[in-house]
């Protein structure tokens, strides 16, 4: 299991210098609550979530994007060295798969992975 989180997050790192976005980092001209809703929805497509996990995964994204967005704002603002956003970015991703693996199943949490690196994989060919 620490292998994949392991290799999700390396993953991740490699596509947050890239120009293409994908759900998880959000549609940068949205709001946190809109790319929350938009991927919580895909995720309850993808996932089969209950309804309870709907909510609790719609406000864990709420506030990873919202996060995400003030990371980014810094960075721009040159608040922040490169390296102190990517070890921040780190901690906000590890963050956030701790608190998904707390919501769903052991299932859902391998397919939550599986889709994560399919996703990355198709925007980096884009």
């Amino acid at each position: 299991m620490k292998k994949i989180i392991l290799l999700f997050t390396v993953t991740l790192l490699s596509f947050q210098f890239g120009a293409a976005q994908d759900l998880l980092q959000g549609n940068p001209s949205n709001t946190a609550e809109e790319n929350a809703k938009e991927y919580t929805q895909y995720l309850k497509k993808e996932l089969n979530l209950s309804g309870k996990q709907e909510v609790l995964v719609a406000n864990t994204l709420k506030e990873h994007y919202m996060q995400l967005h003030t990371l980014q704002e810094q960075k721009k603002a040159k608040d922040m060295s490169n390296k102190s956003f990517s070890s921040r970015y780190e901690v906000l991703k590890e963050n956030n798969m701790n608190r998904m693996h707390n919501i769903l199943t052991e299932p859902q949490y391998n397919k939550y992975i599986a889709v994560t690196e399919r996703q990355m994989k198709k925007a980096k060919k884009e």
